[in-house]
């Protein structure tokens, strides 16, 4: 897995996988690929790549063919992506964040 890859090389890299797995290489091969070469994406990323891909040719049909087969390819990278409540990311860090100064003002 390599840290250091741009952003549009990460995705470059994503969109072969794809391809690949459209051509026949199996689940746990494209994983396998994946894990080694990428090891994280998240939700937003995945969705511009499959737009990326129907932007050069790939037919929307095509990306539903496989749409299971793409949730299964990057199903442990998206769980490890998921934003916690802690992170200030979060909505509910936020609420829980304003609370806290509403609770400041109210005393």
């Amino acid at each position: 897995m390599t840290e250091n890859l741009s952003k549009s090389a990460k995705k470059e890299i994503i969109k072969k996988i794809i391809l690949d797995l459209h051509r026949g290489l199996s689940v746990e091969e494209a994983k396998e690929k994946f894990e080694k070469e990428i090891g994280s994406i998240t939700s937003m990323e995945i969705a511009e790549i499959e737009q990326s891909l129907i932007n050069d040719g790939l037919t929307p049909e095509e990306i539903k063919k496989f749409c299971n087969v793409h949730a299964l390819l990057f199903e442990s990278a998206l769980k490890k992506a998921v934003i916690k409540e802690e992170s200030p990311a979060h909505p509910v860090y936020l609420f829980k964040l304003e609370n806290r100064e509403v609770e400041k003002i109210i005393a």
